[in-house]
């Protein structure tokens, strides 16, 4: 990527590396099924728990918006981002369409996630920065998913604890939107699978249902709780069992993870669990101190 120092590329290659070691002890881990079962289960819980929550993962947009917002704020000198800006950047990186973002923006506004206020240095703009609500709700999300990963990895402090440390939820978005911009990593890198259930609303949702081994559950109850119908989560369970992903198991509604993809979703919630670990590692001395 033009621009990017050799010390970057390096310190990026190092990263990659030290997360692949991560992934693959966390896999081979005798805990890894309790971890995933909780990731799965402790994850989906905290994404359903209010309608803030569930409008954030309706879509890869919402969330890519709290992420963009939260790194450009805590980046910038004056700890907000103009609205244009963080509009254009959304597009730019091929996350959310113009349009779309407006429309959550003035979505998080009404529900209090975000805080809107002049420009200083031009009042006819606006800039926005993470309400406190937004940041406790990134450092409940940091919590569950440390949750997980406490049952594989070491923690210098309790999961709960340890999310609350000040600025280290933030610290994790910051670092998630640099690797996207700088090197093009995202959670969907080298799992596709993921990013075809992400793309649709729901699918977040159920892609969890499915790999903590909820095959049997009711498709109106998750439909409910993921705000979509239940006609939409049937057709994702149709295309998803199309492409041999699926398979039925058992009772007429009971469906399973084909093997493949059973493996894939295996691979991606260690990386998950590896990435929580790297961050444990990288902040247990100013942690500890």
């Amino acid at each position: 990527m033009p621009g990017r120092s050799p010390d970057h590329h390096h310190d990026a290659q190092l990263f990659q590396r030290r997360l692949q070691l991560a992934a693959a002890r966390i896999g081979r881990h005798p805990n890894f099924p309790a971890a995933r079962g909780l990731f799965c289960t402790g994850v989906a819980s905290f994404w359903l728990s209010s309608r803030l929550h569930r409008d954030l993962i309706a879509d890869t947009g919402g969330i890519a918006l709290a992420i963009s917002l939260t790194g450009m704020a805590r980046l910038s000198r004056t700890g907000a981002v103009p609205v244009q800006r963080l509009i254009d950047a959304l597009a730019a990186s091929g996350l959310d369409s113009p349009s779309r973002s407006r429309a959550l923006i003035r979505l998080l506004d009404a529900q209090g996630a975000i805080e809107s206020l002049p420009d200083p240095k031009d009042r006819r703009r606006r800039l926005l920065r993470p309400s406190p609500l937004l940041n406790a709700l990134h450092r409940d999300w940091l919590a569950a998913n440390l949750a997980a990963t406490a049952l594989v990895s070491p923690l210098p402090l309790p999961p709960r604890a340890l999310a609350d440390v000040p600025g280290l939820a933030e610290a994790y978005l910051t670092d998630v939107m640099l690797r996207h911009v700088r090197d093009g990593f995202t959670v969907f890198t080298d799992y596709p699978e993921v990013a075809a259930f992400m793309d649709h609303r729901g699918g977040y949702m159920l892609m969890l249902a499915l790999a903590g081994g909820a095959g049997d559950f009711s498709r109106s109850a998750l439909a409910r709780a993921s705000g979509v119908s239940r006609a939409h989560l049937l057709a994702l369970l149709a295309a998803a069992e199309q492409r041999g992903w699926l398979r039925r198991n058992g009772p007429k509604h009971a469906v399973a993870l084909g093997e493949a993809f059973a493996a894939q979703m295996d691979g991606w919630i260690a990386r998950e669990l590896a990435l929580f670990t790297l961050l444990a590692e990288d902040h247990a001395p100013a942690v500890q101190n």
